[in-house]
């Protein structure tokens, strides 16, 4: 697989205007692949905000190896894309720090209906269950884990001769997971994790603990 990191250029008006849009910032992500990408891919992408050295990144993770001419000829980064290729190799009993940036959600449920509207999870206490959950389904176990609320563009979906509304609950969880189940573990890596993949949600980062 590989990762890149996108550093972007915050004076740039296409930056500006993408971190307006979600649905913009997705195309912009998907600029960088074959429009004839495999069925199979998933291409998962967080964006970044970096506090210890103030910068503002995209991190893309996929199975092609992309190019990111596009962006630097369009002045969209302060310097060219890093890629880097790596492996997935996790281990029963492995233990990892983590990132996921996610969009907790919960159906509600409607007399007559399988599947009823989705809506946000704002407590904390519930995002925190939601994230338990998904391990479980996942073949991790969060040891420790916090919280952070992100600030999101909406993003509008026209249906019906309307423009709807999409709001996201953006919740950042930064901790520690261990793995319980390596094949389901390796599958939630490369597909992610949660709902609003294409809205830059679901990319679960890990660096090894010491």
């Amino acid at each position: 697989m590989y990762i890149s990191q996108l550093i972007l250029d915050p004076r740039a008006r296409v930056v500006l205007e993408d971190l307006a849009d979600p649905y913009q910032l997705h195309r912009t992500v998907m600029s960088g692949f074959s429009r004839e990408l495999p069925v199979s891919e998933r291409v998962l992408y967080r964006l970044d905000m970096q506090r210890s050295e103030p910068q503002l990144s995209i991190l893309v993770q996929s199975h092609t190896l992309p190019n990111w001419d596009v962006l630097s000829q369009r002045g969209y980064l302060l310097r060219p894309a890093a890629v880097k290729a790596f492996e997935l190799q996790p281990t029963a009993g492995q233990v990892f720090w983590f990132r996921l940036v996610a969009n907790p959600t919960k159906r509600l449920r409607e007399e007559g209906k399988n599947d009823g509207a989705r809506v946000g999870l704002v407590r904390e206490e519930d995002q925190l269950t939601w994230l338990n959950r998904k391990g479980e389904q996942h073949g991790f176990q969060v040891l420790a884990t916090q919280t952070a609320k992100i600030v999101q563009a909406d993003g509008w979906k026209f249906e019906k001769g309307q423009n709807h509304r999409i709001r996201q609950h953006a919740v950042r969880f930064d901790g520690r997971l261990q793995v319980t189940d390596v094949e389901t573990f390796t599958r939630a890596l490369e597909n992610g994790v949660g709902s609003g993949k294409g809205f830059g949600f679901g990319l679960l980062s890990l660096a090894p603990v010491d």
